[in-house]
């Protein structure tokens, strides 16, 4: 009798690695629950806000989401891991960082806190470039976007720190990110594994690191 296929809903067979196999459905898990949650915000935004230009905006930065995290499914059941989850994250980043652009970081304060959570993944199942490449992208696009603010509501620069509430609000993101990095990096070790060393398969699952 021949090997059957596994189907999409348990571990696909194109995940060579066995650590990224035994985290694969907590990413496809997350996936489908972005998604969904994509849907009913969509839905709801849709029978709650009449129609004007912010909903058109909240729509298309919806179907945004929604296609990059099918696209990231897509990548996930053919075995690129580390793909899927760098997809997931970046266009979870790109769309709030529009937001906050388009509204304002005092505004929309409420949704600063949703770029820590790509951070949070891409620390979990990641590589480090990954996680790195996340960091310096959120904490890059919060301080730009609070300079355009305080560059639109002419503020001067040399008033203290507490009176800046754009700028407040952007180093406490930068502190926070920089803060969970340090301890990421931690729990992101990624072993590199030579030819002549001995398969995962024999190493001792009890330590830390990924193969």
């Amino acid at each position: 009798m021949g090997t059957q296929r596994i189907p999409w809903a348990s571990g696909h067979p194109a995940v060579a690695n066995p650590v990224e196999r035994q985290q694969e459905p907590a990413v496809r898990a997350y996936i489908l629950s972005v998604l969904v949650a994509a849907l009913l915000w969509m839905l709801g935004v849709t029978l709650l806000i009449p129609s004007s230009t912010a909903l058109w905006m909240v729509q298309a930065a919806t179907l945004v989401i929604i296609g990059a995290h099918l696209l990231a499914l897509r990548w996930l059941r053919s075995g690129h891991l580390d793909a899927a989850v760098l997809l997931s994250a970046v266009s979870l980043l790109l769309i709030v960082l529009t937001l906050l652009a388009l509204w304002g970081l005092v505004i929309a304060a409420g949704l600063v806190p949703a770029l820590s959570v790509s951070l949070i993944l891409v620390g979990l199942v990641g590589s480090r470039r990954s996680l790195l490449m996340t960091a310096a992208l959120s904490s890059s696009g919060v301080l730009l976007i609070a300079m355009l603010d305080m560059q639109l509501m002419r503020l001067p620069t040399w008033l203290p720190l507490m009176t800046h509430p754009h700028l407040f609000i952007a180093s406490l993101f930068v502190l926070s990110t920089g803060i969970m990095l340090v301890l990421l990096l931690q729990f992101n070790h990624r072993c590199v594994r030579p030819s002549r060393q001995p398969s995962c398969s024999s190493r001792n699952w009890n330590t830390p690191g990924r193969c």
